[in-house]
């Protein structure tokens, strides 16, 4: 496989394209940091994202956070963050914010459905898009 080539037919491929292909791979995890053994989504975290206090989290443990993911938006207390989750409690989630800035800036929400008051949520962070600090009182009804 020359390197000038952009695209590579894998079915017309010779067992040495198929290698440096497979090297080329490897080359690609080695930079982006995946750890072995695991799917492209799980990518090790940098140095700086786990040294204790450097959490990009961190600044929002023991308060109220609205929480965006890429399908669902969840209200709640954050308990802890560990290397894969957000552990949050009183939480809701949030089916129709209204109107953004009302949202975030009031606490007001249009559509809420609480989770079980003494049951802890977990929210995968793989599939967080942002959390920022929630300005009004956690939804406890479900509206």
């Amino acid at each position: 496989m020359s390197k000038n080539k952009t695209t590579a037919d894998i079915n017309n491929m010779s067992l040495a394209e198929a290698l440096e292909l497979v090297e080329r791979a490897r080359d690609v995890e080695e930079a982006f940091g995946w750890v072995q053994g695991h799917t492209s989504s799980q990518v090790r975290v940098s140095p700086a994202d786990t040294v204790p206090g450097e959490d990009g989290y961190a600044h929002l443990v023991g308060k109220s956070v609205f929480i965006r993911t890429v399908t669902l938006y969840y209200v709640g207390h954050l308990e802890r963050v560990t290397s894969g989750e957000l552990v949050l409690t009183r939480c809701s989630w949030v089916g129709d914010t209204g109107r953004w800035h009302q949202a975030i800036t009031e606490g007001k929400l249009n559509e809420v459905e609480p989770y079980k008051a003494d049951s802890p949520v977990t929210v995968n962070r793989g599939g967080i898009i942002d959390a920022t600090e929630w300005c009004g009182d956690l939804p406890n009804e479900q509206k």
